[in-house]
Order: structure tokens, then sequence, then C-alpha cells
């Protein structure tokens, strides 16, 4: 799902760009990645934690007796500390590396999926434009920061450890001939009811949505809505109706609506789909495709 703060500060056509970039993630397996990294690194600062323990217990043995065996102890203690240390850092870096990276290959993906560069662009420049900016206040967001839209956290060294790239920058990548300049606050909207098709997200682009109104239709649809959903269904492919209800075949269909109308993109994407999806994944995409 997406935040209210996102339906209600950015347009149809940016919020699409922004769930075409996590979507992307999904997709390429990184969050899948994320979840190792956050393993990894926290195995390897249980070493910290173990060589920390090891030398205050040989401190506290050394007030008590002496002895070479807590001198021995304490130096296994400092050594851990160190290397527990040194690991959790240049683990720090290798991940900030990887996931900006990976941020950069999002960004792309989304604009091939919405084939509109201006949406992702213009969430990035309206991000930009918040005098707030995009630090989340929590003293363990750090462990998830590879994991945030845009940079969530700030280091005294924060190209090193960044783990998003600056916005300047993606923005470029999209946009080589952006201005410079941000957005500054929401996007215009209209605050009148609109109907039921647009309330339920079924408004064509450029379409105006009031953010409270879809807020508030969220499993509270009307008879109107629901009779337009039920048309909407009555004019898909029986096979469609049938492997949206299945969980396993309706990760298939997710596929099927990212395919690209390019033959030869397609063949890629197809391509790539066979040696990475799930087992079973694209035997079922095979039978949506007509």
């Amino acid at each position: 799902g997406v935040t209210y703060g996102a339906i209600a500060n950015l347009s149809r056509d940016e919020l699409q760009g922004v769930v075409a970039h996590e979507f992307s993630h999904i997709l390429n397996g990184d969050m899948r990645m994320n979840i190792r990294l956050m393993g990894v690194l926290y195995g390897i600062l249980v070493l910290t934690v173990i060589g920390r323990m090891l030398a205050h217990s040989s401190a506290y043995r050394a007030r008590s007796r002496s002895g070479s065996s807590d001198s021995r102890l304490a130096v296994v203690g400092l050594g851990l500390l160190i290397i527990g240390y040194l690991g959790h850092f240049f683990g720090g870096l290798i991940k900030s590396a990887v996931s900006r990276q990976r941020e950069y290959l999002a960004d792309a993906s989304a604009v091939q999926f919405t084939r509109n560069p201006s949406g992702i662009a213009d969430a990035l420049k309206r991000i930009g434009g918040y005098s707030s900016g995009t630090v989340v206040n929590h003293p363990e967001s750090e462990e998830l920061s590879h994991a945030f839209f845009c940079e969530g956290v700030t280091f005294s060294f924060a190209k090193m450890m960044a783990t998003h790239p600056p916005l300047k920058k993606r923005i470029a990548r999209i946009q080589p001939d952006w201005d410079g300049k941000y957005l500054e606050g929401p996007p215009p909207q209209e605050t009148g009811r609109q109907t039921p098709e647009v309330a339920m997200g079924f408004a064509q682009a450029g379409t105006p949505i009031d953010a409270d109104q879809v807020v508030t239709n969220i499993g509270n649809p009307d008879n109107n809505q629901i009779e337009t959903a039920r048309k909407i269904i009555g004019t898909l492919p029986g096979v469609f109706v049938t492997s949206a209800r299945d969980p396993y075949s309706a990760r298939a269909l997710v596929y099927l609506m990212h395919l690209d109308a390019d033959k030869e993109v397609r063949t890629k994407q197809l391509e790539h789909l066979k040696a990475a999806a799930d087992l079973g994944i694209y035997d079922a995409l095979r039978k949506l495709i007509v």
C-alpha cells in the first residue's frame, strides 16, 4: 500500500512513478537482498557485542583476582571488538554502494513501466522541495535506510555511507535537461466529490483525485462503486479473473500487466522471468499471454 501523505501530496502520475519504482525493487529481488544484508551486518555486529562482553568480563575478574587467563580473555575480547567494528563499517560501505546502484536501476525501471519519465522525476522534485527533506527521525532508522525511497539518515561522511544517490543526480539521470528547480508543496487538486470510477482508482491519466475521498472509500465501497467494479470485471477475459483469485497465478498476472508492448523488450523480460522468477511463475505467465 501507500501512505496517506503520498496520496495527498503527489499527483496521479507522480504516485504511479513511486509505485513503479517500488515494484521494480520487488521484481529485481532487491527486497530479498536487503533482508540478507541486514542479517549479514547484524551477524558481524554480534562479534562486537561478544568482544565487549569478554572485555568487560576480564576487567571485572582482574579487579577480583589476578591471572594470565584474564589477560588472554581481554586480548580475545579486544580482538573481536575491533574485528566486529571494522567488519560492520566496511559491510556498511558495501551495503550503501550496492543500494545506490539499485536505486538508479529502480528509477530507470519506473520510467520503463510507466513510459512517463516526468512521473518519477516530478515525485523526486516534490520531495526535494520540502524543507524537512527526507530524513527519518528514529533511532533505528539506519538499519532500514536502504529500504527507503530517498535518503532517510544523515552521516558525517554522507557520500560514502548514503544508501540513496543525491536527489539531483537521480533527477538528472531521468531528465538530463532539468533546470535544477524543485517542486514546492502538493500539486493542485480538486476537493469536490468525484465520480465513483475516479474514487475507486479507475480515473484516466491527468484526472485529479481527492485524497480524503480515496482513503474514506477504502473498505467502504457504495453500491455504485460495486456495480462499476462488476462491469469492469465483466469485460475481462475469464482466465484473467480466475488467475486473479488464486494467490499463486495472481503473481503471473501482475507480471503480465508490466510486459512491454515492444516485442524485443518483451522478449528480454520473458527471458529474465524464466531465469529469475519462482518455479512455475513463468509457465503460468505463458498461459496468460494471448
